[in-house]
């Protein structure tokens, strides 16, 4: 016969072992899940981005656009219109 002492010591050490990496594999995701400070949110499209343009021409227009700055022949058109 077979000694189930032996063999439950092992089964226990197994179960402990398994318990542990479990809880170091958490860890490190909670980690990694941290260091993401953008995580659940979408990346920043680059589709409006020609690029034929030089940075220095996209960044410049940019900063026109976003402070309201249209040519005179667009704000024309939308008179038009």
């Amino acid at each position: 016969m077979y000694s189930t002492k032996g063999q439950s010591t092992k089964i226990n050490a197994n179960i402990s072992y398994l318990k542990f990496r479990v809880l170091i594999l958490r860890h490190e995701l909670m980690i990694i899940v941290g260091l993401l400070s953008g995580s659940g949110k979408p990346l920043k499209s680059s589709s409006d981005h020609n690029p034929y343009v030089d940075s220095h021409s996209y960044r410049l227009n940019s900063v026109l656009i976003n402070n309201g700055y249209a040519p005179q022949w667009m704000t024309l058109e939308s008179e038009i219109k």
